[in-house]
C-alpha cells in the first residue's frame, strides 16, 4: 500500500519530533563531565538527524533540559564545542570564519605512532595490586557491619550496570558485558571473604585475558584487510570499559548515599564510609589507567560512546512509537535500519580526524558573541567550561 500524502506527513511529524527528543538527551548528556570535551564533528558525521540543526533548534533544547530539571539538582551543560558549529555570527575581523585545527592535527603516521606506544601499557602482563590501607585498622569492632555494606554496594553496582545496558550505553551480549559482571562476581567472592572492593582488579585480569584471546583472533581475522587499525581496536573497547566502570561506581555511590543517609540528615556511619571510601579508590585506579592512553583516543571514544547512546534512544522512541501502534512496523523498521547502520559504523571507526575541527581561535571567537540567558552564558563563560578552558 503507498503512503498518502497525509501520511507521510504524519511520519515526517515523529522524525522532527525524534529529532528535538534527542537533541534534548544531548543537551543532558553534555552535563556529565565525561562528556566535556565532545567533539561535534564526531557527532555530526556519526548521527546523520544531528547533523543539520540550528543554533535555535540547540537553545529550544537548552532552555527545555532547564525547565525539566529540578533547581536542586540542575546542571548546565557544556556547549563550548558545539554553539561554535551552529552559531557563526559576524566573526570579528582577523578571524576566519571557519578556521580549522590544521595547525594542532598531527599526521596519520605520527599519530599511530604514538598510539602504539600507548597502547604498549594495555598489552603489559596485569600485577593484580594489594591494597594500600590495613582497613582492619579501622573496623575490627564493626568487621561484619563493613562486610554487609560493601555486599549491599556491590548489588547496587550491578543495578547500576544493568541500567547502562537498557539505556544503550552496554550492549547486553559480548565480551564487554561479560568481564563487567564476571569482574563482580569474583569481587562479591571476595568481599564475602572480608576483603575490600576489588573489582578493578577483576576486571583488569579478565579485560587481559580477552585482549590476548581478541587479538590472536585479529591477527587472522584481519589478514589482508587494508586500513584496519588493531591498535586503535584495543583502545577502544579499553576506554569503554573504563567509562563504563567509572560511570556505573557514580550511579553506585549516590544511590548507596542517599539510600543510607538517615533520614533528614546528612550522615553516614563509619562502615559506609569506609566503602565509598573503597569505590573512590577503585575509580582512582580506573581514571589511571584511562591516563595513560593517548588523549586524542580517548576523546575521539568518549565521542563515539555519546554519538552510540544518543542513537539508542533515537531507536527507543521509535520502538515505542512502533509498540504504541502510532507507527507500522514497516515505517518504524525503516528508521531502525538506518540507526543500526549508524551504530554498527561508530563500532568499526578507526580513525582520529580533527581536520573539521574549529581552531579554538574562532571557537572563542564565536562564543564571544552568543547572546542568550546571562545565567546559561555565565556557565558556558566560566573558568571551568568558557572559551579559556580550549
Amino acid at each position: 500500500i503507498t503512503p498518502t500524502e497525509t501520511r507521510n506527513k504524519v511520519v515526517e511529524n515523529y522524525r522532527q519530533h525524534m529529532i528535538h527528543s534527542t537533541l534534548v538527551d544531548f543537551v543532558s548528556l553534555l552535563t556529565q563531565k565525561r562528556f566535556q570535551d565532545t567533539d561535534f564533528t564526531v557527532v555530526k558525521e556519526h548521527v546523520s538527524f544531528l547533523r543539520d540543526i540550528t543554533y535555535e533548534q540547540l537553545m529550544v533544547a537548552v532552555k527545555q533540559h532547564k525547565d525539566s530539571s529540578p533547581a536542586s539538582s540542575y546542571k548546565e551543560p557544556d556547549l563550548k564545542n558545539v554553539i561554535p558549529y551552529l552559531y557563526k555570527g559576524n566573526v570579528a575581523s582577523g578571524h576566519a570564519n571557519d578556521t580549522p585545527r590544521t595547525a594542532d592535527v598531527r599526521s596519520r603516521k605520527d599519530l599511530k605512532l604514538d598510539r602504539f606506544k600507548s597502547v604498549r601499557v594495555i598489552r603489559e602482563p596485569k600485577i593484580t595490586r594489594g591494597t594500600v590501607f590495613d582497613f582492619k585498622i579501622r573496623y575490627d569492632d564493626q568487621e561484619s557491619r563493613v562486610q554487609e555494606e560493601r555486599l549491599v554496594f556491590i548489588k547496587i553496582l550491578h543495578s547500576a550496570y544493568h541500567h547502562l545496558t537498557h539505556s544503550g550505553e552496554l550492549y547486553d551480549r559480548g565480551n564487554l558485558i561479560n568481564n563487567i559482571f564476571d569482574s563482580l562476581a569474583i569481587a562479591e567472592d571476595a568481599a564475602e571473604a572480608g576483603e575490600p572492593l576489588s573489582d578493578w582488579d577483576a576486571m583488569d585480569v579478565f579485560f587481559d585475558s580477552h585482549r590476548k584471546r581478541m587479538e590472536n583472533f585479529l591477527v587472522k581475522a584481519i589478514a589482508g584487510v587494508i586500513n584496519f587499525d588493531r591498535d586503535f581496536y584495543l583502545v577502544h573497547f579499553r576506554v569503554r570499559q573504563i567509562l563504563a566502570f567509572v560511570h556505573a561506581h557514580g550511579m553506585a555511590r549516590k544511590i548507596f548515599k542517599e539510600e543510607f543517609n538517615q533520614a533528614g540528615q546528612d550522615c553516614l556511619t563509619e562502615a559506609e564510609k569506609i566503602v565509598l571510601d573503597e569505590s573512590a579508590m577503585e575509580v582512582q585506579l580506573a581514571e589511571g589507567a584511562l591516563e595513560e592512553l593517548l588523549e586524542e583516543d580517548v576523546a575521539m571514544v568518549k565521542s563515539l560512546l555519546l554519538c552510540h547512546i544518543v542513537l539508542n534512544k533515537s531507536a527507543d522512541y521509535f520502538k515505542k512509537l512502533a509498540d504504541e501502534g502510532l507507527m507500522s512496523g514497516k515505517e518504524a523498521s525503516e528508521f531502525l535500519e538506518h540507526i543500526e547502520d549508524e551504530i554498527s559504523h561508530i563500532l568499526k571507526t578507526k580513525e582520529v580526524d580533527h581536520s573539521a575541527e574549529l581552531s579554538d581561535t574562532t571557537k572563542v571567537a564565536r562564543l564571544s558573541q552568543v547572546s542568550m540567558d546571562p545565567e546559561l552564558m555565565q556557565g558556558l563563560l566560566s573558568e571551568d567550561h568558557g572559551p579559556n578552558a580550549l
